[in-house]
């Protein structure tokens, strides 16, 4: 800044502030009319080259769209039959027709354009001229949503963005990972019976009769593998808490460890309380890792 200023002390400047409005000249790029919204005054160089050189192709893929094409019918021709009214006049607000191409309406973009509609059948070419091509880089999700935001429009568009780039084969391959890498895998090894016990709960089924049972308490002991079923008429944590002491622990022993998952008659101040009194080790499963419990994976 220094610098810049004892460059231009050498000269006699005359500073005028000027609105942006009447800064024609300076601001030409930035501030296109969108009134005369043709092809050639789309920002993307890829949709302008497919606006202007296939025109007539471009709008009839709007025409025919399977998901938008009424709104452009009805932009058309408010009295074509073939369209619903009803919805499309409430729907219409958000689009506009503009010498023949629809544009979404509702949000401009960063420098106050309206964005072209895309049909379903141009998407992924507009995906590759944005995301495969040498040139666009292989971006990730959030960028490449960024950059055909501020150009295009279509329903769903961050969802399919980030499908796409998600399934890309070439950025799944060389793309750098800034994740953790996975921990190693630790083997559940029991050296006797009873040391390792594994829990689960099933049900609710139909209850039986008389007993009226509606849930199974599944008890497996790691080493042996044998397994104990417990019939319950009810899944709270002080019945599960019982059934666990009444029925196995009083004739085995408490176990060493304990393996359950994450469910709350487990996580429950009731059960915790039993495997502290009895100085049981409790582990929990990682959500949606049954391997690592006996009785869930068997």
């Amino acid at each position: 800044m220094i610098r810049w200023a004892l460059k231009l002390s050498e000269f006699n400047i005359e500073w005028e502030h000027r609105p942006g409005v009447q800064n024609v000249v300076a601001d030409l790029l930035s501030r296109n009319p969108v009134d005369s919204v043709e092809g050639s005054q789309i920002s993307c160089a890829a949709l302008r080259a497919l606006a202007i050189n296939s025109r007539e192709q471009f709008i009839k893929e709007q025409r025919e769209d399977p998901e938008l094409g009424h709104i452009y019918r009805y932009l058309e021709n408010p009295d074509d039959g073939s369209v619903n009214a009803t919805v499309c006049e409430s729907w219409s607000q958000d689009f506009k027709l503009i010498n023949g191409l629809l544009f979404y309406a509702k949000y401009f973009s960063n420098l106050g354009e309206l964005r072209v509609y895309i049909p379903g059948s141009l998407r992924k070419d507009i995906m590759k001229e944005f995301h495969d091509l040498p040139l666009a880089g292989h971006l990730g999700k959030r960028k490449t949503y960024l950059k055909l935001r501020d150009t295009c429009y279509f329903p769903f568009m961050r969802k399919y963005i980030f499908e796409y780039v998600s399934t890309c084969d070439r950025c799944q391959k060389f793309n750098y990972k800034n994740a953790l890498p996975a921990g190693r895998l630790m083997p559940i090894v029991s050296k006797y019976p009873n040391e390792i016990v594994t829990l689960d709960l099933l049900g609710p089924y139909p209850a039986s009769r008389p007993e009226r049972y509606k849930f199974i308490l599944v008890i497996t002991d790691h080493f042996t593998k044998w397994c104990e079923l417990i019939p319950l008429r009810k899944a709270s944590a002080q019945t599960i808490a019982n059934a666990f002491f009444d029925t196995y622990i009083a004739r085995y022993g408490a176990p060493i460890s304990l393996i359950s998952d994450n469910g709350p008659q487990f996580i429950s101040d009731v059960f915790e309380h039993l495997s502290h009194r009895l100085d049981i080790k409790h582990m929990k499963t990682v959500t949606y890792r049954p391997q690592s419990n006996l009785t869930e994976s068997e």
